[in-house]
């Protein structure tokens, strides 16, 4: 009987992370989550070799891009994540630098 609460405990922890997310608001995940789909749907049309569609995927994906940036999303340009993730890693060395140096202390 002891694994129930173990097991709740750990679906309400689990979904409680995964919802904060890099602390991303919910739309801008939604929006991530479609561009990647149309960006998939892209391929397709490369694949089958359809210009009608990739022309259709191309400006529905500039269009979610820009409203993506304008309703206040980070932007997930190449430099823009690479520079957001290094932000993240040094913030994480830093605070295991610390940690070290004050033997747990801090």
């Amino acid at each position: 009987m002891r694994v129930v609460p173990l097991a709740i405990c750990l679906v309400v922890f689990s979904t409680a992370a995964s919802a904060q997310s890099f602390g991303e608001p919910l739309q801008c995940r939604t929006f991530d989550r479609q561009i990647a789909h149309f960006e998939m749907m892209r391929k397709r049309a490369v694949a089958i070799d359809s210009d009608l569609w990739k022309d259709r995927f191309d400006n529905h994906l500039a269009q979610l891009k820009k409203f993506r940036l304008s309703q206040g999303c980070p932007d997930k340009s190449g430099a823009a994540e690479f520079a957001r993730l290094m932000k993240a890693l040094m913030q994480l060395a830093a605070q295991g630098a610390i940690t070290f140096f004050t033997m747990g202390m801090m």
